[in-house]
């Protein structure tokens, strides 16, 4: 819960409390707690705005402020004293606390990179070779912080109810996430570059299937604030929704990855799906070297690119990488391996990849998935690219993206989440992909003394993290 809401809820324990009030304070001891706790309430409403979640502990405020001063005005006798009452009392305020403790406000930690301030815009790209319009957001460190922090989901009033419905949810479950702001400083200046090349290093992102440019802005914040561009596109047709500057919005197709169709063909749309995905990401680093994104960032240096993707967007990027000579590294968030064709898994790519994975145990995604995943690796070694290829204990496949912070119990509600704390899992994500990407970006492979076709670890023995492991079968 948010500070206010905490106080609030705190003041209605209070409230429970006031039978045990000295003699003579009956009246008193149940109105103030009342009235502060409305007063707190309708400064959180101003301050930090309503959510449905508070709806029982304004319901709560409100019927005992008019018992309070009904009590008052009738001048009626202090309440009998009984511990019954206050325990009744508490359960009323285990209740009100419940909702906005199981679906608490999302946060992001703030960067802590040597560029800690960062800046964000959102833009549209138009593919000319096939008609397709691409939204995107690009975070990127800046020395400008006049500007407000930007919105976590743009255009939130369209698409939250959307992404809401999406998810199997009332349209109206995450009108809440209209409140969650990012640490990014929208409209924010480009900071120049103080390197050797004058233009920060490049990194394309690629959401999940029915995902979202902005799912794992987590990690594009701390890329950002550790000297990255970071651009996103919306994969339009793929995403859960996207809505274009014309005002009009592409909701979710499930026809592009085969939905009803026979396995052979599913597999064989989801191949083509990859592919396609992969040409968005070129076109989109086409429009950022051709300063044609809809920002103002004016043109970049493309020379060096690292391409992430979460899931199916993981897939992707691996394709991406296969076909385009730009990726200088490629890095899978639990990766679904079947937008990779065949062609890239036999052959493997010519840079280095990284591949983080949930833990086994949760059989996420079938055993062929990671066996594919280890055959491009190994065609990748082979090539003379290095490769990593490590799980997170605890981890589950949502945990590699926001999606992980819409609640602390939501591998107990049925969310696709694990027992790890999703900032804990933040932390360990990020530590592992900038130190990737700070290799790719130096050209650096961990030098002769490394076994080849492996990536050095990250960490020392003394300070490894016991959720970081290799992979291996949960049986």
């Amino acid at each position: 819960m948010r500070l206010l809401e905490l106080a609030a809820v705190v003041l209605l324990g209070f409230r429970a409390l006031a039978c045990f009030a000295p003699a003579g304070w009956g009246l008193q001891a149940r109105l103030l707690p009342t009235v502060l706790a409305a007063l707190i309430l309708v400064a959180h409403v101003l301050l930090e705005g309503w959510r449905w979640q508070m709806i029982p502990a304004y319901a709560a405020v409100v019927l005992l402020v008019l018992i309070d001063v009904g009590r008052l005005a009738m001048q009626s006798p202090e309440v009998q004293r009984h511990p019954l009452r206050a325990v009744l009392g508490l359960i009323g305020v285990a209740v009100v606390a419940a909702l906005p403790t199981f679906l608490p406000m999302p946060r992001l930690a703030e960067p802590v990179g040597p560029s800690a301030a960062i800046g964000t815009m959102d833009g549209q790209i138009f593919d000319v070779t096939r008609d397709r319009p691409l939204p995107v957001r690009v975070w990127y460190p800046t020395n400008d912080l006049s500007g407000s922090k930007a919105s976590w989901l743009g255009r939130s009033d369209i698409r939250l109810p959307l992404l809401a419905t999406r998810a199997g949810l009332p349209s109206w479950f995450l009108s809440h996430a209209r409140l969650f702001a990012g640490n990014a400083v929208s409209g924010a200046a480009l900071a120049p570059a103080g390197n050797e090349t004058g233009a920060w290093p490049v990194v394309v992102f690629s959401h999940g299937r029915g995902g979202f440019k902005e799912q794992n802005t987590f990690l594009a914040e701390a890329l950002a604030s550790n000297g990255y561009l970071v651009i996103a596109p919306d994969h339009t047709g793929g995403a859960f929704a996207t809505s274009l500057d014309d005002g009009s919005v592409v909701e979710f197709d499930p026809g592009l990855f085969g939905d009803g169709q026979s396995q052979q063909e599913q597999d064989a749309a989801v191949r083509e799906l990859g592919v396609s995905w992969a040409l968005d990401a070129s076109a989109v680093l086409d429009a950022l070297a051709a300063g044609e994104t809809g920002t103002s960032l004016g043109p970049i240096n493309i020379a060096r690119v690292v391409a992430i993707g979460q899931s199916t967007g993981a897939g992707a990027m691996f394709e991406f990488c296969f076909r385009d000579s730009r990726c200088s590294g490629v890095a899978g968030l639990d990766a679904w391996m079947l937008p990779t064709s065949e062609q890239a898994l036999s052959e493997g790519v010519d840079a280095p990849v990284l591949g983080l994975f949930g833990h086994s145990s949760f059989g996420f995604f079938e055993p062929i998935n990671h066996q594919r995943f280890a055959q491009m690796a190994t065609a990748t070694q082979q090539q003379g690219s290095p490769t990593r290829d490590v799980m997170i204990a605890g981890a589950n496949h949502l945990d590699f993206s926001d999606g992980a912070l819409l609640s602390p119990w939501g591998h107990l509600l049925g969310q696709d989440t694990g027992p790890i704390d999703a900032h804990r899992a933040f932390e360990l994500i990020n530590a592992e992909v900038v130190w990737f990407a700070d290799q790719v970006a130096t050209g650096s492979t961990g030098g002769a003394t490394e076994p080849a076709g492996t990536y050095p670890d990250p960490y020392t023995n003394s300070d490894r993290p016991p959720e970081i492991e290799p992979w291996r079968d949960a049986g």
